[in-house]
């Protein structure tokens, strides 16, 4: 006798199997009729539905609040389970990828809570005698762990993450070091002056000696009246443009001394190159503007006054300026702003995200990165605290329970005894690590395995 099949029936006279929905009617019809008796329904379904329907929604739902050992974003937040269900039924969407950064996140929450907690336990953290003010990762290999750390005193160090005990000095420049900044072969390191120097290397032209660890710097000094007190500096492709004293410096080409000065109302604190052709800077007065060199004689657009939002009282310098997701501008102030604005519509200062907890500093500048994907923001504070959120949806990473359940070690207690002033993410051979130095001490903090943060 042939087989029962569910939704099928047998055909005698054709020899196989159709759907149920194609059986002929009448009792004419020659076709194999079931005898396996039905399944019962009432006791065992009654029983069995309701709770397995209230386990699916438990797991759904999350643990309680209050009962998530610290991970807030695990149980508040992310579901991983959902998670994994969107991931299995949906095809690629905007959804799906909603799903894998979730879990993404979810995965550097956990390993981001052990970091702190480590640091909490012993002291990890590598003396170097004297005060790193910027830090910036060194590509020469696809997994170098080195970083350039530039000093206080005004000497550029090459220090080995793994084992900082491999350190050298690369350069004694003038004045404190600003800021280190990298884009492909190039590096820029601009000094606060007087007079304000800065130093360029292109890796391409490296000397022929591959056993020569130093690298060939090209370092230029501005007079007075053109550009002081330089504070900042970026590189893009081979252009580079320096920020100061109500002025800024664009040079088209790393290596080409003719440039174009770009006036402002007021000291530049921040800068970033979106591209060969806009320029973003952020100043004293809370203003960020946008130059468009495209134009010969054109003026600045003013992207967002900070100084203006409703129910902030005080200045607010722009420490931080950079875009991400190609329309996103972040900005970050010393009166503790750190959030997210639309390059595309410029009618209002109304942020796409904003990122609650930040504590800024009005004497230090504070350390802020972001991963290469663009995906997780990590920012120091003022409370010499460490924090970091997700840049797709503003959540915090680790955020603090609450409605009465205070967390064991939570991350607004002081893991350092300085706010942290410059951070770089580093990705080896091995791990993706962070890498922050507070005061005159360094840290390594791994996250994952290598490529846990790429895009």
């Amino acid at each position: 006798m042939p087989r029962d099949l569910p939704g099928m029936f047998w055909d005698e006279e054709k020899g196989r199997y159709f759907p149920l929905s194609s059986r002929p009617a009448g009792p004419g019809s020659s076709m194999a009729t079931s005898t396996r008796p039905s399944p019962p329904k009432a006791a065992e379904t009654q029983s069995t539905h309701p709770r397995k329907k209230m386990r699916v929604t438990r797991e759904l739902d999350g643990p309680p609040l209050g009962n998530d050992n610290g991970l807030g974003y695990l149980s508040r937040s992310t579901n991983m389970w959902h998670n994994f269900q969107i991931l299995r039924e949906t095809p690629l969407s905007g959804r799906h990828r909603l799903a894998m950064h979730d879990l993404q996140a979810s995965y550097v929450s956990s390993r981001f809570r052990q970091a702190i907690s480590t640091n909490r336990r012993n002291d990890t953290g590598y003396p170097l005698n004297w005060k790193a003010t910027a830090l910036c990762r060194r590509t020469d290999f696809p997994t170098d762990s080195r970083v350039w750390a530039g000093g206080y005193a005004g000497g550029l160090y090459s220090i080995d993450t793994k084992d900082p005990d491999i350190n050298y000095r690369e350069l004694s420049l003038s004045t404190h070091v600003t800021s280190v900044t990298r884009s492909g072969a190039l590096t820029l390191v601009t000094t606060f002056g007087s007079p304000p120097t800065i130093a360029v290397s292109d890796r391409s032209v490296r000397m022929e000696n591959n056993d020569d660890p130093l690298s060939t710097w090209l370092v230029r000094q501005f007079p007075l009246k053109t550009c002081s007190d330089v504070r900042c500096g970026h590189v893009y492709d081979h252009s580079i443009a320096v920020g100061g004293a109500r002025s800024a410096i664009y040079f088209v080409d790393a290596e080409d001394p003719r440039y174009v000065r770009l006036p402002s109302k007021s000291d530049i604190l921040s800068i970033w190159l979106q591209d060969r052709n806009l320029v973003h800077i952020g100043m004293r007065n809370g203003v960020v503007e946008r130059y468009d060199l495209r134009g010969a004689k054109s003026g600045p657009d003013i992207i967002v006054n900070m100084s203006e939002k409703e129910r902030q009282l005080g200045g607010a310098p722009v420490q931080h300026v950079r875009t991400i997701h190609q329309h996103g501008l972040l900005v970050e102030t010393m009166r503790g702003d750190l959030e997210v604005h639309d390059l595309r519509f410029l009618r209002n200062s109304t942020p796409l995200l904003q990122f609650d907890g930040h504590v800024s500093s009005y004497e230090d500048r504070i350390g802020l990165t972001v991963d290469p994907g663009e995906n997780f923001l990590f920012a120091g504070g003022g409370d010499c605290c460490l924090r970091t959120w997700s840049l797709r949806t503003g959540r915090p990473l680790y955020e603090e329970a609450t409605h009465g359940h205070p967390l064991v070690q939570s991350p607004s207690e002081p893991i350092f005894d300085v706010p942290i002033s410059a951070m770089e993410l580093v990705q080896d051979e091995d791990a993706t690590c962070l890498v922050a130095a507070a005061g005159i001490e360094l840290y390594r903090m791994k996250l994952g395995p290598n490529g846990i943060l790429r895009e």
